[in-house]
């Protein structure tokens, strides 16, 4: 297991090829955090996903989540980012490395858009699809191609579900409260209200519509000022075929 704070002098040390020479000290260690969670979070809207894990504020001995296959994309744009704090230029074979590791970590978190049939197209005399007789394809309801997207295999349940509202909430002002409620496929249990964030966990039960995998769970949150915010979040059901 590493931690961010890895990643930050990984970074400092690639860039010493290009002058930077010295000993981060705590200041650029906290600007290296700094750096790298905006990195992600940039990538993370531009639906790159990595796993990583993202903090209010980010800590050094907090682990990353990323696969050790992106590393050296983390480490090296990381790395181009605190050269230009500092005023350095990036020697060639350093730019090159950047640039090739994020094109492979692009190329190996991109999602295909998964084109369906429309419904109006036969789907061969005699063929079943889903379990049901039909002669024309049924367009499924999908989720959002998207890494907003959470992907549960049915029968899941995860406990890391969080919704911060750091950027929403003014001044001396608190989450009040918060209600959660889900398409039938999902249950929402232990939600816990801490300011400014509301956690709860997800079971991924399943539905039993063949021509749906797209669930949501609505989030109503209530602030001691008595502003609301509601959010949605998309989740994909997938069943595990064990047979």
């Amino acid at each position: 297991m590493t931690l961010k704070i890895d990643f930050v002098n990984s970074a400092y040390s690639m860039g010493r090829i290009s002058g930077l020479t010295r000993s981060p000290t705590p200041e650029d260690l906290s600007l290296g955090l700094e750096r790298l969670e905006d990195m992600a979070a940039e990538w993370h809207e531009a639906n790159i996903s990595t796993g990583y894990t993202f903090e209010q504020t980010p800590g050094q001995n907090t682990p990353h989540n990323v696969q050790r296959k992106y590393h050296l994309a983390f480490k090296s744009n990381l790395m181009m980012l605190l050269l230009a704090d500092f005023g350095k230029i990036a020697t060639a074979e350093l730019a090159g490395m950047a640039s090739s590791s994020f094109s492979r970590l692009l190329a190996s978190t991109s999602v295909t858009e998964q084109i369906q049939p429309p419904s109006t197209m036969p789907i061969g005399s005699g063929n079943k699809r889903l379990g049901r007789l039909s002669s024309y394809y049924t367009p499924i309801i999908t989720a959002p191609n998207e890494s907003a997207t959470v992907k549960m295999v049915v029968g899941d349940v995860d406990t890391t579900f969080y919704e911060d509202y750091t950027a929403f909430l003014l001044e001396s002002e608190d989450v009040s409260s918060a209600v959660i409620t889900a398409d039938s496929g999902l249950t929402i249990s232990a939600e816990t209200v801490t300011s400014p964030r509301v956690t709860y966990t997800v079971t991924a039960t399943g539905g039993t519509d063949d021509y749906k995998a797209l669930y949501e769970a609505k989030i109503i949150m209530t602030t001691s000022a008595g502003r609301i915010l509601t959010r949605v979040r998309n989740f994909e059901l997938t069943e595990l075929d064990i047979t």
